[in-house]
């Protein structure tokens, strides 16, 4: 696993040195599955989106329009590709769209359902003895992922310490000796 964090340039304008409010995380396990991580607080547009992509097909998830999106594989012979695609993922939105406006209309439209069903679920796993909706070997391996990125912004953070203050103790000027 890869983790590099910094400041970004609109908070060290602001004289913010601490806050590393730019994440980028690479994680690639023995299978060669590998995720990428982007957190970004100047970003626009702001998004939050999960993206998988198999040996097949691939997905996109979008947690703040409450779509998802599959996307193909293969690719279609000649110029369809240029017209089936985009005709299948306005099928697809459509499809969305008609979801979410069910969903409003009977008022269970929540804005993070996600963390709803969750909580819900946690609750009824405790109350009713049903299985937790995440298994307990997948919170432990999310929070030592999470402990091994803290590890790396740490050890980042205090190596460019090191490194400032190495450069903030060499002179300003050198002169090199004249041959003359």
């Amino acid at each position: 696993m890869i983790a590099y964090g910094f400041v970004s340039p609109l908070l060290k304008r602001l004289d913010e040195r601490e806050i590393a409010d730019e994440l980028r995380v690479i994680i690639c396990e023995e299978e060669r599955t590998t995720a990428y991580f982007t957190f970004s607080s100047q970003m626009r547009p702001s998004i939050h989106q999960f993206r998988i992509y198999g040996q097949k097909n691939g997905l996109i998830f979008d947690q703040d329009h409450e779509t998802l999106i599959k996307l193909r594989g293969g690719r279609l012979k000649s110029y369809v590709e240029k017209f089936v695609p985009p005709v299948s993922f306005a099928g697809q939105y459509l499809g969305n769209l008609m979801k979410n406006a069910r969903t409003f209309l009977a008022r269970d439209f929540h804005m993070n359902s996600g963390m709803k069903y969750l909580i819900e679920s946690f609750y009824r796993s405790i109350i009713h003895g049903t299985p937790v909706p995440l298994p307990y070997r997948e919170i432990l391996l999310t929070a030592r992922i999470m402990d091994a990125i803290f590890d790396q912004l740490r050890a980042r953070r205090s190596q460019v310490h090191f490194e400032f203050r190495a450069q903030a103790q060499m002179p300003l000027h050198t002169t090199a000796p004249h041959g003359d």
